[in-house]
């Protein structure tokens, strides 16, 4: 489980995915996370895509996880 530095995880597991990228590839890559008590797939599934830079990724799972 991630707590704190769950955005340093998230960028090392998406280095070198063409951006932009879906919903797919993104859970694909991040499955098996759990960042505050909260499954991955379970919050992707709640954002809007494709997400255009890494930075969008990571703002829009902190949106989600306020």
């Amino acid at each position: 489980m991630l707590d704190i530095d769950w955005a340093v995880h998230v960028l090392a597991k998406v280095k070198g995915l063409d951006f932009p990228v879906g919903k797919d590839e993104l859970i694909e890559r991040l499955k098996g996370m759990i960042i505050k008590g909260k499954k991955i797939e379970d919050i992707l599934s709640k954002i809007d895509y494709p997400i255009r830079t890494p930075a969008e990724l990571l703002h829009k799972i902190r949106e989600k996880l306020a």
